[in-house]
């Protein structure tokens, strides 16, 4: 195929994709896959799981709203400051002439604090609400690994039955092919067998 300009979008598609795929999957080579214990998959299962990791979130937003709530504790301190230059040869303020001169620079520094003395005790109990819902979530948390990996171990396990069942269908299979050998033997030898 030529490369025209009809068709060049079409081939930067194609070396894009080209390149966007890893060296081992274009050359053909299989995957090297390793065996996991048990301890291996648990692992795996509470790193990536995302039930797991939107209980953890979860936490992380009430720790958040812990904050939030205690934040109003603290002193809000305000800083305020401006420097303006004006033209002193403006008019003066309501139009009045006179041969006063008007000031030239204007300027503001404020530092304002307010701190919450009392507000009927809200803040205390929103934040204890924060701090015990965050408590909760983290026994959520819990409550869900100890069910992943109460799953993944189950599923492990049935693995390991099923591998075994597995052997043990292929022994069955090789015993019924000896006797089937055998049986064909004896036909052919003339006898028969109980």
């Amino acid at each position: 195929m030529r490369l025209t300009p009809r068709n060049f979008p079409l081939a930067f598609l194609f070396v894009a994709a080209l390149m966007a795929l890893p060296a081992g999957v274009r050359s053909g080579q299989a995957r090297d896959y390793q065996a996991l214990s048990l301890e291996d998959c648990l692992a795996i299962a509470r790193e990536r799981n995302p039930a797991l990791a939107a209980s953890r979130e979860k936490v992380n937003e009430l720790v958040a709203d812990y904050q939030a709530a205690r934040s109003r504790f603290f002193p809000r301190l305000t800083f305020v400051a401006y420097y303006q230059r004006i033209d002193p040869d403006r008019l003066s303020p309501g139009g009045a002439s006179g041969n006063q001169q008007l000031f030239g620079q204007e300027g503001l520094t404020s530092f304002a604090g307010k701190q919450l003395v009392f507000d009927g005790l809200k803040t205390y109990y929103t934040t204890k609400a924060a701090a015990l819902g965050k408590k909760a979530q983290q026994e959520e948390v819990a409550r869900t690994a100890d069910e992943v990996a109460y799953q993944v171990t189950e599923a492990f396990f049935r693995l390991l039955q099923a591998k075994e069942d597995v052997r043990v269908a292929e022994t069955a299979v090789r015993e019924r092919r000896t006797f089937l050998e055998l049986t064909e033997a004896f036909f052919r030898a003339g006898k028969i067998t109980r």
